[in-house]
């Protein structure tokens, strides 16, 4: 008899503490993003990347033609690199 006291015992707190769990994490679901953000989110980011990507290529052969060849390789690369990180600053003359 005991055994079954103790095993209806534990099932009880077993069930308990998933219902816990669940509650905690409906509770987090709810201040989420919702599930069709993150793909938007991502697509952006994809899309700002190959962009950083082209104008990596345009400011470093700007870079090349304006200040000479070796200059671009001391120090051109990476100046023109980050230059292309924060292109839209740039290019719309917020810089």
């Amino acid at each position: 008899m005991d055994n079954l006291k103790y095993s209806k015992l534990l099932l009880s707190a077993e069930n308990a503490w998933v219902i816990s769990i669940k509650n905690k994490v409906e509770r987090h679901n709810a201040f989420m993003i919702p599930f069709y953000m993150d793909k938007i989110l991502m697509a952006i980011g994809i899309v700002y990347g190959i962009s950083v990507a082209v104008f990596a290529l345009y400011y470093n052969w700007l870079y090349a033609k304006t200040h000479g060849f070796i200059a671009w390789l001391l120090f051109g690369e990476i100046i023109a690199s980050f230059k292309a990180l924060i292109w839209p600053l740039f290019e719309f003359n917020i810089i």
